[in-house]
């Protein structure tokens, strides 16, 4: 599974956001909350029982739902993604963690339609090895969109920023961290075994944060979805004879020129 999760909210929510929650990591003596070595129960949790488990988790969680204005986290099998054809991939992400992480902007995108009011956002992402020329690039498309969006009137958001940072010391991405592991585990018991009538009951780590007064948007790809979703964009091609996405001004140039040597 693949999980690109995102947390929202203004720089004074998150000023204390960073105050609330370094005041719960200093009084348990943590240094930064990671949620898998959390879950694992390996050091520094470890010898944890499980009333302070629950006691520093739920503290943690709290602060999310007071401080943030909306939550999006999206996921899909990775291993049908890849099963895209290759210039399908090219177009909406060349791994599987990128079309999450645009997937998710989306969301993020069509909550400020409603809500921005024309305010400034900063995008914060975890560092990464591999993947940040490519979330750059999606960057690119989305000021694109905005400028021609700009034209009609309709939502262009501005961009204050794009910034790589390590989570042991953003305390913002803990919290995103803690939602996507939530929707890791929520997808591998519910969307594998086929998103059945009657599922299971969500988990109170993961229900705790949908009880937040602001929004908690989910999304998800099933095997299914990703094959469908391709051979929709195939047939399309094949019907109208040019691509069935959105193209940046340089996808729409070189896709202009093939067709002018055709």
């Amino acid at each position: 599974m693949t999980i690109a999760a995102c947390y929202v909210s203004t720089k004074e929510q998150w000023d204390e956001f960073n105050r609330n929650w370094g005041d719960v990591l200093k009084g348990e003596g943590l240094a930064f909350f990671h949620m898998t070595d959390f879950m694992a129960r390996v050091k520094p949790y470890d010898d944890w029982d499980q009333t302070r488990r629950d006691r520093v988790y739920y503290r943690l969680a709290s602060i999310i739902n007071t401080r943030i204005r909306a939550g999006f986290v999206l996921g899909l099998p990775a291993e049908s993604f890849d099963l895209y054809p290759q210039h399908l991939k090219d177009a909406l992400g060349k791994r599987h963690f990128t079309f999450a992480v645009r997937s998710a902007l989306d969301l993020v995108r069509h909550w400020y339609a409603s809500y921005g009011r024309g305010k400034a956002v900063r995008y914060v992402f975890d560092r990464m090895g591999k993947g940040k020329g490519e979330i750059m690039e999606i960057f690119e498309l989305m000021k694109e969109r905005s400028e021609i969006a700009a034209e009609f009137g309709a939502l262009p958001g501005k961009t204050d920023g794009i910034a790589f940072q390590n989570k042991e010391f953003s305390k913002p991405l803990q919290a995103t961290d803690i939602l996507a592991w939530n929707m890791r585990s929520f997808m591998q018991n519910e969307i594998r075994r086929g998103l059945p009538e009657a599922p299971s009951r969500v988990r109170p780590y993961f229900q705790i944060l949908r009880e937040s007064r602001s929004p908690v948007r989910i999304g998800f790809f099933r095997d299914g979805d990703i094959e469908k979703g391709a051979n929709d964009m195939l047939d399309y091609e094949e019907r109208e004879g040019r691509p069935a996405y959105t193209m940046s001004r340089k996808q729409l140039r070189e896709w202009r020129k093939s067709e002018a040597t055709k």
